[in-house]
């Protein structure tokens, strides 16, 4: 699969992956238990890379618990 293959396959399903983790219950604990070690294991500041980070639901979280986010 070539690069612009891959850009395209993200680039038509970043509206799904931004509902993903609200869509049902199970994904909706994903995204509770990622935010919960997250909160537990990052600084309680500061900048932080969200490498990979998709269509950035966690990167706007962290912003709203005010961490400097790079997506």
């Amino acid at each position: 699969m070539s690069f612009d293959e891959v850009r395209r396959y993200y680039d038509l399903m970043a509206e799904e992956e931004w509902r993903r983790l609200f869509k049902d219950a199970y994904h909706q604990l994903e995204f509770i238990v990622t935010m919960h070690y997250l909160g537990k294991y990052l600084p309680k500041s500061g900048l932080i890379l969200d490498a990979g980070g998709g269509p950035g639901r966690y990167t706007v979280e962290l912003a709203k618990k005010g961490y400097d986010v790079i997506l």
